[in-house]
């Protein structure tokens, strides 16, 4: 490896793009489902909780052309960008 080559930036590719919707869709939808509380994680310690039992927050989203609009129950909503998330996760 030459010097140049070590000092390049790393390229980090995002963990899903448009042609992963379905999949998170269906991954937004199970852990939902399933979990008490539900996130989807944006990276660098950003999230946007789905689903909190406990508190009576839920939320609901529209997905267009690679953007994930998340509604929630008391009129706010986000918009995110599929390329933005990180992890969708819930216990």
């Amino acid at each position: 490896m030459d010097e140049k080559s070590e000092n390049s930036p790393v390229i980090r590719l995002p963990k899903y793009c448009k042609h992963d919707a379905v999949t998170v869709m269906a991954e937004i939808k199970c852990q939902m489902e399933i979990c008490t509380r539900a996130w989807l994680g944006l990276g660098k310690g950003r999230v946007i909780i789905l689903k909190d039992d406990n508190k009576g927050i839920s939320t609901y989203f529209v997905y267009e052309e690679g953007v994930f609009t998340f509604y929630d129950h008391r009129g706010g909503s986000q918009k995110v960008l599929i390329e933005e998330s990180t992890e969708i996760a819930g216990f």
